[in-house]
């Protein structure tokens, strides 16, 4: 369908913690035909109540948000509530400057949420935004592994980098503690790292991991030995 032919422009509401952001994207949109921001917020909290008001066409919501929340647990508790409604899903597009691949992961086990970088030009935010309320194919973004880490190597990292050790992670993955430090010794090889705590350093250095002020707040205990 051309745009010009649309009677009622998309409707979309903003949840981003950083406001100039927001205002500053809502101004872009403003500038098109089909487009239109009709609510802001900075929190999950506040969004979700927002989408639950205005139920609108479309969310755009930043991964970091103001609180412990992020934008994939704003996802997944409109999700929540539109499946308890029997409603159809709202698009939501998620917008990351850290587009690593355990958010990207997570963001596809929701439905209907795109990841688009934060970085892209605006022209590429807008067309993915319409591309998502279309329901066409949207270009998401793509992270490489310079390391060519296993799935399972991913996983084992994802943990460190909470600052978790073979033991935890072997309790949370239901895994002997062995076949975890299994995995560990795998990934400081490929990474080329000396300790636990250099391999996730490197690994969020090449985007493979969210960097701890990005995400919830980490601690490295437990880091520093090589297979603890």
């Amino acid at each position: 369908m051309a745009y010009d032919e649309i009677d009622q422009p998309t409707r979309i509401i903003v949840v981003d913690d950083q406001r100039s952001f927001a205002e500053a994207l809502k101004l872009a949109l403003g500038l098109t035909d089909d487009l239109r921001v009709v609510g802001l917020e900075q929190s999950a909290e506040s969004g979700v109540g927002l989408a639950e008001s205005l139920k609108p066409d479309l969310i755009v919501t930043s991964y970091r948000l103001i609180g412990a929340v992020t934008g994939l647990d704003l996802a997944s508790q409109v999700r929540e509530r539109e499946r308890a409604e029997d409603r159809p899903f709202t698009p939501i597009v998620l917008l990351t400057a850290f587009p690593a691949p355990a958010v990207i992961r997570r963001a596809r086990e929701i439905p209907n949420v795109v990841v688009l970088s934060k970085r892209s030009p605006i022209t590429e935010i807008v067309s993915g935004l319409r591309r998502a309320v279309d329901g066409g194919p949207t270009a998401g973004v793509v992270v490489d592994d310079p390391y060519s880490l296993s799935p399972a190597e991913m996983e084992v990292l994802e943990f460190l980098s909470g600052g978790h050790n073979a033991s935890t992670i072997a309790s949370e993955l239901h895994l002997s503690v062995h076949a975890i430090r299994a995995r560990i010794r795998g990934l400081l090889t490929k990474t080329n790292s000396s300790s636990q705590l250099e391999a996730v350093a490197k690994a969020t250095r090449a985007g493979l991991v969210v960097p701890p002020a990005f995400d919830a707040p980490a601690t490295t205990a437990g880091l520093g030995a090589t297979t603890s």
